[in-house]
């Protein structure tokens, strides 16, 4: 069964001195090449992000595997999915959004995506909704239509990077078979054995996870990010 951690960034003090100075010292717990690489980000928000959905991995880990953070090494597939080095019954998939980074992680092949509801582009639909899947979207009005939308693209991209192929996957090969609830998937109209499950983490953010394992009981738990973050580096040292 798989687990998924929702860290809320929204109450983070990310321009502040004592925000500052705790993002500086989780740095500590990453390798030298994700510093670099959140070194390159040009807003704090988007690198504090970065840095979350990492320790998030390495917390979820280290309980499943009985390791140190420390001790978990972190490498990516050919399509940029990443995976614990070592740990075959291990995986997990990051995703982040707005004010919210997710990971979920259990012992088969995962896949997450959160999304920021947005107005919709009208031409977006096209390229990611197959006919069916558009006009249930006509059916259901212009404000249920746009959560819809989210609630099929959130179970899209669930899927894809539970495959771990990234962008080589035509969404318009996938179909989902519920555009609201706990949907089965379909692949080039081949049914697949895994499942998308969904939860909403607020009125603008939905999450789809995609596995063929199920979700645990109370699967989803959400946390604030300033006490999160400060634990982990207390607990880390």
């Amino acid at each position: 069964m798989f687990r998924i951690t929702a860290v809320h960034l929204g109450s983070f003090p990310a321009d502040t001195p004592e925000g500052d100075e705790l993002y500086t010292s989780l740095l500590a717990f990453v390798p030298v090449s994700k510093r670099e690489k959140l070194g390159r980000f040009r807003h704090r928000q988007d690198a504090l992000r970065s840095l979350t959905g990492e320790l998030l991995a390495r917390d979820m880990a280290s309980e499943v595997l009985g390791m140190a953070r420390s001790a978990v090494e972190l490498a990516a597939n050919p399509y940029g999915k990443p995976y614990v080095k070592d740990a075959p019954s291990f995986h997990f998939n990051v995703s982040h959004a707005g004010g919210w980074v997710v990971c979920a992680a259990g012992g088969e092949t995962i896949g997450a995506d959160v999304e920021r509801e947005a107005p919709l582009d009208a031409s977006l639909p096209a390229v990611v909704l197959t006919e069916p899947e558009r006009m249930t979207l006509e059916a259901a009005g212009e404000a249920e239509g746009r959560a819809r939308f989210y609630r099929y693209w959130t179970a899209k991209e669930s899927f894809v990077k539970q495959l771990g192929t990234g962008l080589s996957t035509d969404p318009l090969t996938i179909t989902i078979t519920d555009p609201d609830g706990d949907s089965g998937v379909l692949w080039n109209g081949v049914r697949q054995p895994c499942r998308v499950y969904r939860w909403q983490l607020d009125a603008e953010h939905p999450l789809a996870v995609c596995s063929t394992e199920s979700p645990a009981p109370g699967a989803l738990q959400c946390v604030e990010a300033s006490g999160w973050l400060a634990a982990y580096g207390a607990a880390a040292r």
